[in-house]
């Protein structure tokens, strides 16, 4: 076990002493914070707590899908990953290693993102709460994409259009009965959004079932977190 954690904590210094010479990643990390920035000096009769919403969906769909799919696919394009898995690390600890360099590094992202907005949550514990399992989903979502595509041009195409309907999607359907309303249902995203719009004392959302939204988001992590383990044991990196 302790070799384990050793081995998990080596990738996830390398992860992130490469994320420092990866300019296009660092990008998508400042993109986000620099929106919140405009919409609190621009949008002044923007609700602070939609602000807070949409800015946490952005860095964790851009971030958290985005960032591990041309990651991987980038990896194996340069045939690097190839020396991860012949080195003692096992498959699974090269995958966890990675995801929680994108998991810490975005968190800390939303963090900055949250003091920005301006709002703090009537229980924030409970936008953590969420933050981190929508966040987890989007990691994992990302990685199946970086898994299943051979290379980053393949990857961003594929990736793009999922990380926009995320986004998106949950914005969209406020207060909307179509189509889009309809798909955002099976997004975490929207559920996500909802709790922190509900948290923030948004005018259009005075009640919400906490309970089936966190639910929803549970299953969601579960869910997400088992494709993965299926495309990474039949189409992704050998087991040792």
């Amino acid at each position: 076990m302790k070799e384990s954690i050793n081995r998990i904590g080596a990738i996830f210094l390398k992860e992130l002493q490469d994320l420092k010479s990866n300019m296009g990643v660092l990008i998508m990390y400042i993109l986000p914070i620099a929106i919140v920035i405009l919409y609190r000096s621009f949008l002044e009769d923007m609700p602070p707590g939609f602000i807070l919403g949409f800015g946490l969906l952005f860095i964790f769909g851009l971030i958290g899908v985005y960032g591990p799919a041309i990651n991987l696919a980038e990896e194996k394009e340069k045939k690097t990953l190839e020396v991860l898995i012949l080195s003692p690390a096992k498959p699974l600890e090269i995958i966890t290693g990675k995801g929680l360099m994108f998991f810490v590094t975005t968190s800390l992202s939303g963090l900055v993102i949250s003091f920005l907005s301006g709002v703090t949550p009537m229980n924030i514990w409970l936008v953590i709460l969420g933050g981190a399992l929508v966040l987890a989903t989007c990691i994992f979502l990302g990685m199946i994409v970086g898994i299943l595509t051979p290379n980053q041009t393949v990857a961003g195409t594929v990736v793009t259009p999922v990380y926009m309907v995320l986004l998106l999607f949950p914005l969209l359907s406020m207060g909307q009965e179509n189509i889009i309303a309809t798909i955002s249902r099976a997004l975490p995203t929207r559920y996500f959004f909802n709790i922190v719009l509900f948290l923030t004392d948004f005018p259009e959302i005075t009640e919400l079932n906490l309970f089936s939204h966190f639910l929803f988001l549970s299953v969601s992590f579960v869910v997400s977190l088992f494709i993965l383990i299926i495309v990474f044991r039949f189409r992704g990196l050998p087991y040792k």
